[in-house]
């Protein structure tokens, strides 16, 4: 099995935090990508909730400055 890059964007609901995109090495985009969302939007407090969605390579470069 192969690894691949995958890039998620971590944003606030609320707005007072700024969106984070990480890069992730990962062997299953789907399964890694179901297991974030299940730990930042279901299994955790309100004030700590992030919503998970798939992002660029040239979005999480751009962050990097």
């Amino acid at each position: 099995m192969n690894t691949q890059d995958l890039y998620l964007e971590y944003t606030d609901p609320s707005g007072s935090k700024l969106p984070v995109i990480q890069c992730h090495r990962v062997w299953d985009k789907e399964r890694f990508l179901s297991s974030q969302c299940k730990a930042y939007m279901q299994d955790v407090k309100q004030e700590a909730r992030r919503i998970v969605s798939v992002s660029t390579r040239d979005a999480y470069m751009a962050t990097k400055g």
